[in-house]
């Protein structure tokens, strides 16, 4: 059997060390860059201020000359009861009823997904605290004299309607909101002008209002909002917001929906944070 060279095995050797080299700049090549995530940052803002309320139900007086079918000119009061008006407008009675949600208290929290450094997902999700109200407009001697506000209604439905036996109603105290979407905001940091960044953007979702005794009234709601960011720090800001929410509010009485739009005066403090990707 013949020997192997002493000289053949380190030769093959050194032969080796530039191939290695040569691999090792390869896997170095097929790593690449480190990955980023999809999303920059997340926020999480809380927030609350003035909610306008909103006028939702309202018709107009019964012309004198009209005369509608017997139990279609009626009013459901918030606590389930129904006012019959009559079938024809008398010297002495009451008309044109207005449904209103008065001005109350709103909160508000946002959860944000930066895809960039300047456009964001929010989802969405808001609670509204105020008071539903009736009024009607009185007419006597057949001149309308004045609108009745909640607070007066039990006295001139006695003397008017006392057949019916109505015990209030024409106020709910618990009236609230409820709404969830997801929004698409714009941070203009192109614009910022004394250390504020103007923000706008847009939005739709779900809203449920509910009264204390009447159903829920549901719909779907589109939004517009702009507003002003403070900044406190790198990761922390002050958010001032006006929003504008539109969307259908159904009532008891006719068959259709109103529109309305409520508008919505907030204060917010937002937090940042960085989204570091997984390897």
């Amino acid at each position: 059997m013949r020997l192997i060279p002493k000289w053949l095995l380190p030769g093959f050797l050194l032969a080796l060390v530039p191939l290695a080299a040569v691999a090792q700049e390869d896997t170095g090549a097929a790593a690449g860059p480190e990955p980023e995530s999809a999303i920059k940052k997340i926020s999480i803002s809380i927030g609350g201020g003035y909610f306008s309320g909103t006028t939702f139900f309202e018709l107009p007086a019964l012309d004198l000359r009209a005369q509608v079918a017997p139990g279609s000119n009626t009013v459901t009061l918030f606590n389930g009861q129904e006012l019959d008006l009559g079938i024809q407008r008398r010297p002495n009675c009451l008309d044109a009823p207005i449904k209103k949600i008065v001005p109350g208290e709103a909160f508000n929290l946002r959860l944000g997904f930066y895809v960039s450094e300047d456009f964001h997902l929010d989802l969405f999700g808001s609670y509204v605290k105020s008071k539903a109200e009736l009024s009607l407009l009185r007419y006597e001697d057949g001149l309308a004299v004045d609108r009745v506000e909640a607070d007066e209604l039990q006295h001139w439905t006695d003397e008017l309607y006392q057949s019916q036996g109505i015990e209030g109603g024409f106020r709910d105290e618990d009236f609230r909101s409820f709404t969830g979407g997801a929004n698409l905001v714009y941070d203009a940091r192109a614009v910022r002008m004394l250390g504020l960044t103007p923000q706008f953007g847009t939005g739709f979702g779900g809203i449920i209002n509910r009264f204390s005794t009447l159903e829920d009234k549901t719909a779907l709601y589109f939004q517009l909002f702009g507003g002003l960011l403070l900044p406190l720090g790198d990761n922390l800001r002050v958010d001032l917001r006006g929003t504008a929410t539109t969307f259908s509010f159904s009532t008891e009485e006719v068959t259709y929906a109103q529109q309305v739009t409520t508008f919505v005066g907030s204060v917010g403090v937002t937090w940042l944070f960085d989204v570091s990707p997984v390897h």
